[in-house]
């Protein structure tokens, strides 16, 4: 029995696409299960539609037994959808690097401070995200919401 030169009985590698999408699938997974944390109570119907859309479409793309290999532009897109929706819901998050302050947000929204919890709220000028309040800028009592 003679082999044809050049045949080969080797599966297709599907590591470059597997890859792909196991970066994109750990994403999503991340970012929707901390907008479901941040939601958790919730009553905002929009958000929570937009929540379970993403949850709907992360828990489908996840089905492919192949890991992403059949129908991988669908299921790609399945999951960046998953990560978009997720990231359009707003989050505010404070967090200190050193003695600075950084805080960032997802979605939309303007960033306002206040030095009191009832307000008066004022947009913060020339706000980036992420914001960094260095140690001599910081109030010694600020509040921080996203105006939508």
């Amino acid at each position: 029995m003679s082999q044809e030169r050049g045949s080969s009985n080797r599966q297709p590698d599907l590591h470059p696409f597997q890859g792909l999408f196991q970066a994109l699938d750990a994403t999503a997974q991340a970012n929707v299960a901390r907008a479901a944390a941040v939601l958790q109570n919730s009553e905002d119907t929009n958000w929570l539609a937009t929540l379970a859309e993403a949850q709907h479409n992360l828990t489908y793309a996840e089905s492919d037994e192949s890991g992403g290999f059949h129908n991988f532009s669908y299921l790609m897109a399945l999951l960046d959808n998953a990560n978009s929706n997720a990231l359009s819901i707003p989050i505010l998050d404070v967090t200190m690097q050193g003695t600075d302050l950084v805080i960032s947000w997802t979605g939309g929204g303007t960033l306002q401070s206040a030095d009191s919890i009832n307000g008066p709220w004022n947009d913060v000028p020339n706000a980036t995200n992420p914001l960094v309040i260095p140690p001599l800028a910081q109030a010694p009592q600020q509040f921080y919401r996203l105006r939508q």
